[in-house]
């Protein structure tokens, strides 16, 4: 697990029913939650599409932030900085 004190990964997710997903982590011990019936009507939407986002949320930081890591020293490009800053924002280090 990266540096971030969020719950250990990965996470899961489940459709419980009525709408409503939830979303677990390693331990089995609960995250969040996420309801589809709060969207707009007639919105076109995979009905788990927020709760995979989510469940996926630990390792897309982990492998950004791998991806960066070893990303080429002194290179002045937009995109590595708007990553690097989210990562660390993420992992508390800004």
């Amino acid at each position: 697990m990266s540096d971030a004190e969020h719950s250990p990964w990965p996470w899961a997710w489940a459709y419980v029913g009525s709408g409503d997903w939830h979303i677990d982590d390693a331990r089995g011990q609960y995250v969040a939650s996420v309801s589809s019936r709060i969207r707009e009507e007639g919105e076109p939407r995979d009905e788990g599409a927020d709760a995979r986002l989510i469940a996926a949320a630990p390792e897309l930081l982990e492998a950004l932030g791998a991806a960066l890591d070893k990303w080429p020293d002194g290179m002045d490009h937009s995109d590595h900085e708007r990553a690097r800053e989210l990562v660390d924002r993420v992992r508390g280090k800004r």
